[in-house]
């Protein structure tokens, strides 16, 4: 018995040592088959190939990757698979210039312009032919946390005889975002714009010579926090409005200053996520509003108190559709007990369509209420809409169409101003640097001022330079 015991030990010894040399040797096997992994090497590989990827990337609403934070556990990951080369989505679509953890997109529009009513004028119209200048930049962060944009714009426009009618806009805003932890985020905003408004608005003499410069700067800080399925935003701020002096064709100036104000807003924001692509949100604010002068040109007091709110749904239901749709109401309560209230109404939206991916077609809505300095009139109730449509005929080349309504309701009076606009194009790309464009605008401005309407048609061809 004895025996048998010690031979069935040595046959179980002798069956491992058997296995294990097997497995040591299919092991030596493998590792000559298959070289050892290199991390640092597949890391660095894998960070090139990202790289070299954001620069074609386009940007989409499909649900983007999770980035573990530095703080997490980092796993090594597996060897990459091979490579398999793809066709760019947009082969003519700018690459920026790389500036340490920024890109930079630099744009330079140059144009000839050609008017058949240059001073927007009802009768005595005068055809004239200009340049246009337009250079812009966008710069993007490309961080793994925190982000921060800025874009800036200009359009300078020189007539050849109608030098009166020239025009010199200006706009920049910046954009930075602080994500303070993985539900809890800043959004600081800056912005300067500078517009013209012509003897075409109700606003502005008919004498005028020139259009009147418009000033804005405005700074927001919007607080975001992210409670299971509820989404809190607090945000804060203020803007300045002022208004340059226009000179006049009998002699003198009109003097602006009574029109400037300073109007600090608060607002909160409440939306509960019915599902990843469907939010209903709540928001109400308050946006009083104190003018430089505490009496107007007429005698007025301008100050006001101001409320508005909005009920709206925000959804991204698929790369299709996506956007931003709310009813709003908007209050405003004058100082000067001769100035009546103002009510208004309406629907605040940005829609997104995308039929396919050749095109793209956009909707945007807005409601709010301007200042007025005319005696007899509280304010004006401004509704804007805009709806452009960009499609793809080739790589190389897209169509654009572009209708847009301006209503200005004078409360106080029935003088009315109503701009139409209709403007379509299309643009021709060379290569990724440059691009010819041509454009057509039609303008129709129906005017509460007897004698004050006029249309415009007006033809822009030129070239697009970028990088």
């Amino acid at each position: 018995m004895s025996f048998n015991k010690k031979h069935s030990h040595i046959a179980i010894t002798s069956s491992l040592l058997v296995l294990t040399g097997f497995a040591v040797a299919n092991a030596q096997q493998a590792s000559v088959l298959r070289p050892a992994l290199d991390v640092s090497n597949t890391q660095n590989n894998q960070q090139t190939n990202a790289n070299n990827q954001t620069a074609t990337t386009v940007r989409t609403n499909a649900p983007q990757p999770i980035r573990l934070l530095s703080t997490q556990p980092q796993q090594i990951p597996p060897p990459p698979p091979p490579v398999r080369r793809q066709r760019e989505t947009d082969p003519y679509a700018p690459l920026g210039i790389k500036a340490g953890s920024f890109r930079i997109f630099p744009v330079l529009n140059v144009s000839s312009v050609f008017s058949d009513n240059a001073r927007s004028d009802n009768s005595g119209k005068v055809k004239d032919i200009g340049l246009q200048i337009a250079p812009s930049i966008r710069i993007e962060s490309d961080w793994l946390r925190h982000s921060y944009t800025f874009n800036a714009s200009s359009d300078h426009l020189f007539y050849a005889k109608s030098t009166d009618a020239n025009s010199n806009t200006f706009a920049a805003e910046g954009a930075f975002r602080l994500d303070i932890r993985r539900n809890t985020n800043l959004l600081t905003t800056a912005s300067y714009t500078l517009s013209e408004t012509s003897s075409a608005s109700s606003e502005v003499p008919g004498t005028a010579i020139g259009n009147r410069r418009d000033h804005e700067v405005s700074f927001n800080t919007a607080l975001t926090h992210r409670l299971n399925r509820l989404v809190a935003t607090l945000s804060t701020g203020a803007t300045w409005q002022a208004f340059e002096k226009v000179e006049l064709s009998g002699g003198g100036f009109e003097n602006n200053d009574d029109r400037e104000y300073v109007e600090p807003n608060i607002k909160f924001r409440l939306g509960y996520e019915i599902s990843p692509t469907i939010t209903p949100f709540a928001e109400i604010g308050y946006t009083p509003r104190f003018h430089k002068r505490k009496f107007d040109r007429n005698g007025l007091r301008r100050s006001s108190q101001g409320f508005n709110s909005q009920l709206g749904l925000g959804f991204n239901l698929s790369p299709i559709w996506d956007g931003e749709i709310a009813a709003t109401y908007e209050h405003r309560n004058f100082k000067d007990p001769t100035l009546s209230n103002i009510n208004a109404f309406g629907i605040n939206a940005t829609l997104n369509w995308r039929p396919s991916d050749l095109t793209t077609v956009s909707f945007v809505s807005s409601t709010s209420i301007e200042e007025s300095s005319t005696a007899g009139i509280s304010g004006t109730r401004n509704y804007d809409l805009a709806l452009d449509v960009t499609h793809r005929y080739r790589e190389n080349i897209t169509g654009t169409l572009n209708l847009g309504l301006n209503y200005d309701d004078f409360v106080g009076t029935n003088n009315d101003d109503i701009l139409y606009t209709i403007q379509t194009g299309i643009s021709y790309a060379l290569s990724r640097k440059i691009e010819w464009t041509a454009n057509y605008q039609f303008t129709y401005f129906d005017s509460g001022t007897a004698g004050s309407d006029f249309t415009e048609n007006r033809i822009t061809t030129g070239f697009r330079f970028r990088l």
